[in-house]
Order: C-alpha cells, then sequence, then structure tokens
C-alpha cells in the first residue's frame, strides 16, 4: 500500500517504523593511528634492509687483488654515482697516489650557479681541528708552549685545582682527555641570544666547567679546540685569524684558507645546503657560531687541503718548523682497540688495505705490520669533509661538500669508508643496519600523519570521551617526542633553535606538532565548557 513502510515480522513497533540503518564498520581514529604507526615500522625496517642489500651490490668490477688500485675513471665514475645517490649540492674529491695526483672530481654547485672547482671555499667542520693543531704545536716549536702546560698557566685567573678545568694541560685539550663531554659548550651552536660571540667569551663560559670525566678519559668534544684556539689567542697576543695565518697557513702555502669568526662573509663560500629529508637539498641558512672557528668553522678548499696533505706526506714543502707535521701525528690518547687520537687526527693502521676480512684487532697484511694512516672525518650544519694522510705509502684523499648530512648522520662515513677502499682496491664491510637512522625522514613525516588523525575525529560533531582521550594522548606523546627525545638525543638545549640549525625537519616538525596539540588543548577546553553550561 502507498505510503506504508514494509513490515518485518520480528522487529518491534518502533523498529517498523524507524528500520535501523545499514550495518557499516565505522574506523576508529586511535586503531587507525596506531597501525600507520606499526607500518611505518614494518616499512622502515624494509627499506633499511633493501638499502643494506643495495649498498652490499659491488660498484665496479671486483679488483684482481689488494695491490690494484682502482682506476682514476672507476673513482670518478663512483664519485659521481654516489653524489648523485646521496643529493650531494656540490662536492670535490682528491686522491693523492705515490705523492702526486691521482684523480680529482669536482662536481655540482656552490651556490648562484657556480661550479664547484679546486678553489671553492667549503666550510670544514671537524678537519678544522688539523689546522688549530698545528699552530699549537708550532708554538710549542717556537718554545711558548709544552704539552704539559696547564690552561690555568695560560690563564691565570682560572682555577687549576685537581678537579677544575684549569688543571687540564695541552695534551689533554689536543688529545680529548680533559674530561669535557661531547655536549659542553653545544650552548653556542644555536640561534638563541646570549651565546658567546667570540673564541675568547665562548672560553670564559666554559672556564667554570667541570669536567664529566677524570683527566686522561678520552672523549670527543668540541670545546676542548675551542679552548686551544682561546690559548691560540692568549699566548700570541693576535686575533686567532691572524695568528692562523701567520703561524699555520702562511708557511703550508694555502691562500684560500681562512678562519673567519665570519665564515658566511667570504669570498667564494660554496652556499650550504641540507638534504631536507632526504629527498630535495636546497640552500638553507645557518647561524655563525664565531666561538666555535677552532674546532669547525674553518674554510679552505680541495686545493689547500690538498696541500696540507701533501706535507704531512713530505711531498710538499714548508716552512714550517722541523718537527711540526711529525709531532701533530704524534698519538695522544687511546680512542678505542683499533685507534688513538693525535693533534687533530685519528691515528690508525691502513685497516682498508687487507679489506673486510680477518681479526680486526690484527694490524697486520700477510704478516707484516700495515702502514699508519692518520684521518678525520667533519661535519657542520650545512657541510662535511674528510681527509687522510698515509705518509708511508703517498696515499691521501680530500673531500669536502656543501651539503649537511641530514637525518641520515652516517651517509658520509659510508660514502668515506666506500671511496677508501674502492681506491685501494679491498672490499668495504657491510654498512651497519639501522632502520630509525636510515629511514628517520620517513618516520618523521608518518609521526606527523598518525598525529593528525588523531586530531581529525576531534574536530567532528560526534563528541566521545575515547575520541577525546585519543587526541590527548596523541598530543602528549608527541609533545614528549618533539620537546623531549628528540633535543636529548641530539644533544640540544633549545629544540627550535638548535633543531633549526642542525636538523631543520625536526624544527619544522616541532612547531607543526605543537600547533596540533595546541588545537587539541583549545577544543577539548570549549567542549568542556559546553557540558558545564
Amino acid at each position: 500500500m502507498k505510503g506504508v513502510l514494509p513490515v518485518d515480522d520480528d522487529a518491534g513497533p518502533a523498529d517498523s517504523v524507524n528500520p535501523p540503518p545499514p550495518t557499516t564498520t565505522r574506523r576508529r581514529p586511535g586503531l587507525l593511528a596506531g597501525a600507520l604507526i606499526v607500518w611505518l615500522g614494518i616499512a622502515a625496517l624494509v627499506l633499511g634492509m633493501v638499502r643494506v642489500a643495495v649498498a652490499q651490490e659491488p660498484l665496479t668490477p671486483a679488483p684482481a687483488s689488494a695491490d690494484h688500485w682502482a682506476s682514476p675513471s672507476e673513482i670518478g665514475d663512483f664519485v659521481e654515482r654516489r653524489a648523485d645517490e646521496l643529493r650531494l649540492a656540490g662536492l670535490a674529491v682528491v686522491v693523492v697516489r705515490d705523492g702526486d695526483l691521482y684523480q680529482e672530481s669536482y662536481l655540482g654547485t656552490a651556490g648562484d650557479g657556480r661550479p664547484v672547482t679546486g678553489e671553492t671555499r667549503f666550510v670544514l667542520g671537524s678537519t678544522s681541528k688539523q689546522f688549530t693543531a698545528l699552530a699549537v704545536q708550532r708554538l710549542i716549536a717556537d718554545g711558548h708552549l709544552n704539552l704539559d702546560t696547564r690552561l690555568g698557566d695560560v690563564f691565570p685567573a682560572w682555577p687549576d685545582t685537581e678537579g677544575t678545568l684549569g688543571a687540564a694541560t695541552i695534551a689533554d685539550l689536543l688529545g680529548h682527555t680533559s674530561g669535557l663531554s661531547t655536549a659542553a659548550g653545544l650552548g653556542q651552536w644555536g640561534w638563541w641570544p646570549g651565546r658567546p660571540t667570540s673564541i675568547a667569551a665562548n672560553a670564559e663560559a666554559l672556564a667554570g666547567t667541570r669536567p664529566d670525566q677524570p683527566p686522561g678519559t678520552y672523549t670527543y668534544s668540541n670545546s676542548n679546540y675551542d679552548l686551544l684556539g682561546a690559548v691560540v689567542e692568549q699566548v700570541t697576543g693576535e686575533p686567532f685569524e691572524r695568528a692562523m695565518a701567520r703561524l699555520v697557513y702562511e708557511p703550508l702555502g694555502l691562500e684560500h684558507t681562512s678562519a673567519t669568526a665570519t665564515p658566511g662573509a667570504v669570498d667564494g663560500l660554496a652556499a650550504g645546503h641540507h638534504p631536507w629529508f632526504e629527498l630535495l637539498t636546497a640552500p638553507t641558512p645557518c647561524p655563525c657560531t664565531p666561538g666555535a672557528v677552532p674546532s669547525a668553522f674553518q674554510v679552505s678548499t680541495a686545493g689547500d687541503l690538498t696541500l696540507l696533505v701533501g706535507a704531512h706526506l713530505g711531498t710538499v714543502t714548508s716552512t714550517l718548523p722541523d718537527g711540526v707535521l711529525a709531532a701533530a701525528r704524534e698519538p695522544l690518547a687511546t680512542v678505542s682497540a683499533y685507534s688513538q687520537y693525535g693533534s687533530g687526527w685519528v691515528v690508525r693502521p691502513l685497516w682498508e688495505l687487507r679489506g673486510n676480512v680477518g681479526d680486526p684487532l690484527d694490524a697486520s697484511l700477510d704478516g707484516e705490520s700495515l702502514p699508519i694512516c692518520v684521518d678525520h672525518l667533519g661535519s657542520t650544519y650545512r657541510s662535511q669533509s674528510y681527509l687522510l694522510a698515509c705518509p708511508t705509502l703517498g696515499f691521501g684523499i680530500v673531500a669536502v661538500t656543501n651539503t649537511g648530512a641530514g637525518l641520515d648522520t652516517t651517509r658520509w662515513a659510508r660514502f668515506q669508508s666506500e671511496l677508501l677502499h674502492l681506491t685501494l682496491g679491498t672490499p668495504a664491510p657491510p654498512p651497519s643496519f639501522n632502520p630509525v637512522e636510515a629511514n628517520a625522514a620517513l618516520l618523521v613525516l608518518g609521526a606527523l600523519l598518525a598525529q593528525s588523525l588523531s586530531v581529525v575525529p576531534l574536530l567532528g560533531r560526534r563528541r566521545s570521551v575515547a575520541r577525546s582521550l585519543v587526541a590527548v594522548v596523541g598530543a602528549a606523546a608527541a609533545m614528549a617526542l618533539w620537546w623531549g627525545y628528540a633535543p636529548a638525543r641530539l644533544g640540544c638545549r633549545v629544540p627550535i633553535a638548535s633543531l633549526w640549525a642542525g636538523a631543520p625537519e625536526l624544527g619544522l616538525a616541532t612547531l607543526v606538532s605543537t600547533a596540533l596539540a595546541a588545537v587539541v588543548v583549545a577544543v577539548v577546553i570549549a567542549r568542556r565548557r559546553e557540558r558545564r553550561s
């Protein structure tokens, strides 16, 4: 009959007039967000395993023996391929064999359409330490310092009793055995107000720091070399930049190397880049850190760095006093069973000659001792470097790029290891597998998406305690991640300022996550007021 609804015999009167809606499966936002996080973890694991498998594929035809070096063209092809894979804006690589140039690669851009050349200036990172250490060794050779000189002797106002920083010696600072922690002095590495604006001011800020470890304990700390920079200024009575030029750069014939407190103002400096989420490499600003010039912010070129390596190999003449270069390569501290630390150099056997075989503690090849080399990695917010010198073989490597590490901070070290093994004709060890490090960009984006999914249902018309609880818990977890764990993991004091400098993706994620959390708090408070009224 027209206008009459069909009647279900088993239904009551109310069901007859208002039939139930079709049964549907309602997705819960909390379960969806949780499932997303689980799938992201699985994806990170799978992607990490794929990366390891790809990295283990031969890069070039297998060499005939450990004595067979890769040809210049093989090295050039590898460097070009890796530069593309790592999304490096610009890269300069020089290989020295038997004291002569063996291979050179200059790739990409220095910014503003400028190609990278042997005279392109880069901010060095920790390979700056070799220059600062040479200045100190020069002052020792000239009789102004010795390895036993204490900071309290150089700065009489500093207390130098046992357990104070003033009791640390020049040898302690050179060898990273002063007891200072890795995080000491990192307060100057950022954009917040009040940070030291000079080498001397940074030293004064560190003066009251009590060492975290007993003297003689190796702990790598940039502050050791920043303090050495203050020592150079105090002993010479000159600004650090001028003292470095007189003591080191000019005797080595380095015409494009400098230690200015404002490296960004250096003519011809390669523009610093950052690999955003490891997808897009773009010029990205970063703060100037004047107090850290001795440890990390000196500027040089591939050409000048090749002269430095050549001086250590004995193939480039300099006017440095006899013994200064050799003294810089002398071990001062034990890093591990595998290596020691000298004056701005890691001192170790050239393990790569043996390849990825044998006992890692066996420093020999076919019963003969492996030659000793010195090397060091360098990294700043927007640049990276690597230097190696092996005087016995006349072998050296220089590599510099104007692209920072990004979220995967192991990529540059892997590139250095592969380059070294490839050049020497030995198999590289398989890369270590850390799914969090290797897929950090994916996890950052996924965490933001998961938080967003937990917030969206809260904005709908349907209201429930469960939805509010999911959103509040998600916001609290995100705040703990972005404002607690991430800064602690990276040694940052002020998350936004520090993260934007070193890992801008995390700084951006912190801002977005905080905004989402603010939305959650505002909505929950508004609805509580509605219920009360």
